[in-house]
């Protein structure tokens, strides 16, 4: 029967060269020991801190996106304006060129061009005893005459003093 006796201990400093698990000293007192649970309110305060840190972000990101908004909006207010003013000045330019066109004198001058002239003197025309409708409707004439008469005056027709109608 063979004994089996117990291996040698080996000293820490050898074990430690030939890379060997080194067993803690029996006798000393011990370095290690074991940690506390982290208190539950460090761990809201974390978690706190985090949220906050993602909030942060999150508002830097709606400002930055914000800005960039209004810029694009103040870009297209500015063509907007541009358009604005330059509907404006064709807007005088074309009242311009209606009161040009409207004008007395420019038309007097296209009427000249296409061979219209001013009428010249009046003539006014008087029928003898002409009488006229209460609705102002066709004269009839009470003499059985079959011309006009220029000899007489008329006694319900227009006067010759330039009241009459005028036919050119």
């Amino acid at each position: 029967m063979s004994v089996e006796s117990a291996p040698e201990p080996v000293h820490r400093d050898q074990a430690r060269e030939l890379d060997l698990p080194v067993a803690p000293p029996e006798d000393g007192p011990r370095h290690l020991k074991v940690a506390p649970r982290p208190a539950r309110g460090r761990s809201l305060v974390r978690a706190l801190l985090g949220l906050g840190g993602l909030a942060t972000l999150a508002s830097l990101f709606i400002i930055v996106g914000a800005h960039v908004v209004m810029a694009q909006q103040s870009f297209e207010l500015d063509r907007v304006q541009e358009d604005t003013r330059r509907a404006l000045r064709r807007n005088l330019e074309l009242r311009e060129q209606v009161a040009l066109a409207s004008s007395p004198e420019r038309i007097i001058s296209a009427a000249a061009a296409l061979g219209m002239v001013r009428p010249g003197d009046y003539r006014t025309v008087v029928v003898p005893n002409l009488r006229t409708t209460p609705r102002g409707g066709t004269a009839t004439s009470t003499s059985g005459g079959s011309g006009p008469s220029t000899s007489g005056a008329s006694t319900s027709g227009p006067s010759q003093s330039g009241d009459a109608d005028r036919t050119p």
